[in-house]
């Protein structure tokens, strides 16, 4: 608000908005290389954009575009803490009418911007090919009989579905591998005889995600363009 008081500026104001300026940006890197996201202040990098929004407006309204400058160089290395899809693009979505309404342009803003398309057009560039087969590349850490045998069948370009007929600790330890690895398949018990049997199946959730997700950037890329 002392930033971007609309009323002509007053020589105190401003020396204290340039003064408080870099000591907020300054708080902002420090915390990003320090704190954990779990922060009291902060909370979570879904709360970024709100932040980012502020401080361009703050800082464009006090003409500190070097400061600024300095700012997006930082946001672009900090990919954990201002994420492309929930923190950039949607800062970068809501000060676009705004700049388009002020009088003098932001080069800081226009870097942050072309950094957008440039993230979406190399994440777009290629279509996600579709898995041919069910292999899945993935490499257990546990090296059991059972991993050996999960991990046999991960492999597997044909077999879809695997019957594990084992002891309930051993199928409470698959089911702790494959969701620690993040395989791509269903785990269910089938709840008859003794032992009981684990019954995985694979599917391709991974690609499907990604091709949602290439579908979404499309049409971020679309639309920022």
């Amino acid at each position: 608000q002392l930033c971007t008081f609309e009323e002509p500026a007053e020589t105190e104001r401003l020396t204290v908005c340039k003064t408080l300026a870099p000591q907020v940006l300054a708080t902002l890197k420090n915390h990003d290389g320090n704190t954990p996201q779990s922060s009291r202040f902060f909370k979570t990098p879904d709360n970024r954009s709100a932040q980012l929004e502020s401080l361009f407006k703050s800082l464009y309204g006090i003409d500190e575009t070097g400061l600024l400058a300095e700012a997006v160089a930082h946001f672009k290395h900090q990919e954990a803490n201002y994420p492309l899809h929930t923190s950039l693009i949607p800062a970068v979505k809501k000060l676009c009418p705004w700049f388009a309404s002020q009088t003098q342009s932001c080069a800081p803003f226009q870097q942050l911007f072309q950094h957008c398309i440039r993230e979406l057009k190399a994440r777009t560039k290629a279509a996600v090919t579709k898995p041919k087969n069910w292999t899945q590349n993935r490499v257990l850490s546990c090296t059991c009989a059972d991993c050996q045998e999960l991990q046999h069948f991960l492999k597997h370009p044909t077999e879809q579905i695997h019957r594990f007929r084992i002891k309930k600790e051993r199928r409470q330890h698959l089911h702790q591998q494959i969701d620690k690895h993040q395989c791509d398949m269903t785990h269910q018990t089938e709840r008859k005889g003794s032992p009981q049997t684990l019954v995985c199946t694979k599917n391709h959730s991974s690609y499907e995600k990604r091709q949602q997700q290439w579908e979404i950037d499309k049409a971020l890329l679309k639309e920022l363009q």
